[in-house]
């Protein structure tokens, strides 16, 4: 029986100092390490190619969005804005807008309204081409 119980301990401490000693082998992580790992990650986002489209000059002409403003409509907008605030999201609508307007000779522009379907059935059956 004291052989079992020898042998139950032995066991229990390999188990217990197995994965410490491993553990403390590997290297320490720094601020370095983790500075790389961010470095490493911006670099692949910067790298994303941009999308295969066709080359196209439209002339200055304005694309209008119509975006609904009530309380029922989502919180966010992710189609236009018309400046920097600081937020990333903003930020990065606002940079994606202006490249592709740069890119196709185009004018990005958008109009809110509470009653947005009311207005583009109305549009539509003019046949207004404003949205």
């Amino acid at each position: 029986m004291k052989r079992y119980s020898l042998i139950a301990i032995l066991l229990i401490t390999a188990i217990l100092l197995v994965p410490a000693i491993v553990s403390c082998a590997n290297e320490p992580t720094t601020m370095d390490t983790l500075t790389t790992a961010a470095v490493t990650e911006e670099t692949t986002a910067e790298d994303n190619p941009e999308p295969e489209l066709p080359a196209s000059d439209f002339g200055g002409e304005s694309f209008m969005f119509l975006l609904c403003l009530s309380h029922y409509a989502y919180d966010e907008v992710y189609v236009y804005t018309e400046e920097y605030d600081g937020e990333v999201v903003n930020d990065a609508i606002y940079d994606r807008n202006r490249a592709v307007e740069e890119k196709f000779n185009i004018d990005i522009e958008a109009t809110f309204n509470e009653t947005v379907s009311q207005t583009a059935q109305k549009s539509i059956m003019a046949n207004d081409n404003s949205f």
